[in-house]
């Protein structure tokens, strides 16, 4: 049997949905749904659906992905002695099997601390980009720029369909499902970062503390990708602000960057945030001129 953490924020229709699709499932004993301090009435909507198997609970500060998701894990721990825990979304879509498959898997191989299937996005393609080795601190600066990211890009997994799983460092926090005792031996999520960077910061703890990572090939989920975090946080700049907190954090902490390199890494940040204020204007200039072209064609 597995246990469920899942987070709302601001979004309890897709969090009810959520929690509907996944209700008849046998495989899972207890969901626990942290309302990570919505500002709407979240929390209200949410405790309507409470019951024997079903726990809304509210984490009383926004802190974030790692922080509310700890919530949820230690709520299950104490009360329930979780043994397996899946950490989801609320905009996520999987089988009952695929579940069953992950709990398994982390039955049989106790060296194994997280397993993921593979992402799908909303058209039904696999995502390739859903997990990825640990990488260097060059590589974590400058990948998500526009030019120096071709020099610097990630090592994400090929997915070969004929391996049943695949070793791998990071996957993504969108679904993934722990075994419980060996994440709180790592110290489960760092609350410093609010959002973002989490699974490159699990994927360190785990490989330092000598436990693996799996990804499951044959088993996938659904993602609509970036719903939540687009609910929550509407400005592309100010996403991209939250991330580059994080990166920073996890660079000096996880990286003992020096001095030189966290300028550099700040240089990497001004420079990312110049290509995204320069291509949202590009954007809506060209928007904006397409929109009075087709208004001229329709007054003639």
């Amino acid at each position: 049997m597995v246990d469920i953490v899942v987070l709302n924020y601001n979004d309890a229709k897709q969090t009810i949905e959520y929690l509907k699709s996944i209700q008849c499932y046998k495989n899972i004993e207890h969901v626990v749904v942290v309302d990570n301090n919505s500002t709407d009435k979240s929390y209200y909507e949410l405790i309507k659906y409470e019951n024997e198997k079903i726990k809304i609970i509210q984490s009383g500060n926004n802190g974030g992905y790692g922080f509310g998701n700890n919530c949820g894990i230690k709520y299950l721990v104490k009360n329930y002695n979780s043994k397996y825990l899946a950490i989801t979304n609320p905009d996520v879509k999987y089988k009952e099997s695929c579940l069953t498959a992950c709990e398994e898997f982390l039955k049989s191989n106790k060296e194994y601390v997280i397993v993921a299937p593979r992402m799908k996005n909303i058209k039904g393609e696999i995502v390739n980009n859903a997990a990825w080795m640990i990488p260097t601190w060059k590589e974590y600066a400058f990948f998500s720029l526009i030019f120096l990211g071709r020099l610097y890009k990630l090592n994400y997994t090929k997915l070969y369909k004929k391996n049943q799983y695949l070793d791998i460092d990071c996957v993504a926090g969108s679904m993934l499902v722990i075994n419980t005792e060996a994440f709180l031996r790592i110290g489960m999520f760092d609350e410093r970062t609010f959002l973002y960077c989490e699974e490159v910061i699990i994927g360190i703890k785990a490989k330092r503390s000598g436990y693996k990572t799996a990804l499951l090939i044959r088993y996938n989920f659904t993602h609509m990708h970036s719903v939540s975090i687009d609910k929550a946080i509407r400005n592309k700049i100010n996403q991209l602000e939250i991330m580059w907190d994080s990166r920073i954090y996890t660079l000096k902490k996880y990286y003992k960057i020096n001095k030189i390199q966290v300028l550099i890494v700040q240089f990497a940040r001004i420079a990312s945030l110049v290509e995204v204020w320069f291509t949202i204007r590009i954007y809506r200039k060209i928007f904006h001129e397409k929109n009075k072209i087709n208004y001229v064609n329709i007054e003639q």
